[in-house]
């Protein structure tokens, strides 16, 4: 969730996979102040170390390319992607996906079948979801409403059918679908603010499936404010582990400070990547895309900064990170 913009937008980008598994969240937090011990628990994303694994050639990053709208309460979403070949260095990508004023939170998914799934929020109707054929574009779909209640989306596939993680009135919900078009809610949170905690925010859901089948889900946490209001700035990433998708199991472990919107996605190594935006110098400088890797003991490199190395369009900013994992 992110509120210094010129709207509420808890955003989640693109999550993909045929072996990807997004990120969430999970269980307790800290009842008062967050373990301090994590990736980047000062709050700084550093300069390295970069890790360079040549699966990373089979990924691309879809981000939100956002422009400022004709009206203060109005910002124009493209949604672009861009190449890498070591997972921090991308090139952009000539296509703009998808262009919208009505589709906050995007997110793409690609599935096993080679089907894309897009999700985002309508301010007016909720999650509404869009399923193509063999390619991410989006520019002329058919949406069919999700879930009517509830922000921030993301996928995962499993052996039956497709989940859709979203920040809901109960924390981190989710509901289920055999072809993409047709969705159940689920009952439940399936991370919630734990009781006695000082956290008034669980949210943006970011699941991913590590090699031994485990669901791993960042997400993004906050504690009641100092002064009254919400800033990015006050945001940090945790994590949950869960079997069946359904249960999650808090690790109770800050990862990540000053940082919100994670995404996730497993490489084609087998290695789970956290792509996020990194608010340690909001608000004096806006946010920026930092990625971090898991390691075959599931602790994380430290966070970088991503570089692109093709200039954005004018009046774009690169925003809402979703790594997918692509043949």
């Amino acid at each position: 969730m992110r509120t210094p913009r010129l709207k509420i937008c808890l955003t989640s980008l693109l999550v993909s996979s045929a072996l990807v598994g997004c990120a969430s969240s999970g269980g307790t937090a800290d009842a008062t102040v967050p373990d301090d011990t994590g990736a980047a628990s000062d709050g700084g994303v550093g300069d390295g170390p970069i890790v360079t694994d040549a699966a990373a050639a089979q990924m691309k990053l879809f981000f939100n390319a956002e422009i400022t709208g004709p009206t203060p309460d109005k910002t124009q979403i493209n949604i672009r992607s861009a190449s890498t070949t070591d997972g921090f260095h991308f090139t952009l990508d000539p296509q703009t996906w998808i262009t919208s004023y009505a589709l906050s939170d995007p997110v793409e998914y690609r599935m096993k079948s080679g089907k894309w799934i897009i999700a985002g929020f309508h301010e007016g109707e909720g999650i509404r979801v869009a399923v193509h054929d063999q390619t991410p574009d989006f520019t002329s779909a058919t949406f069919t409403v999700a879930v009517v209640k509830g922000q921030v989306p993301s996928i995962l596939e499993f052996d039956d059918g497709i989940r859709l993680y979203y920040f809901g009135d109960l924390g981190i919900q989710s509901a289920f679908s055999k072809d993409g078009v047709t969705w159940t809610l689920e009952p439940g949170a399936r991370v919630a603010t734990p009781s006695g905690s000082n956290l008034f925010l669980i949210a943006d859901p970011a699941p991913a499936r590590r090699k031994d089948g485990t669901i791993v889900m960042y997400f993004k946490a906050a504690t009641l404010p100092r002064d009254g209001g919400d800033s990015p700035y006050d945001h940090m990433i945790y994590r949950a582990t869960s079997k069946d998708g359904l249960t999650f199991t808090h690790e109770n472990k800050l990862l990540v400070n000053h940082a919100g919107i994670p995404q996730a996605f497993t490489n084609a190594a087998g290695h789970v990547g956290v792509y996020f935006l990194d608010f340690s110098k909001f608000p004096g400088t806006k946010e920026n895309i930092a990625a971090m890797y898991e390691q075959d003991d599931y602790s994380l490199t430290p966070p970088a900064p991503i570089v692109f190395e093709t200039p954005l369009p004018d009046r774009a900013w690169a925003d809402d990170p979703c790594p997918v994992l692509v043949p």
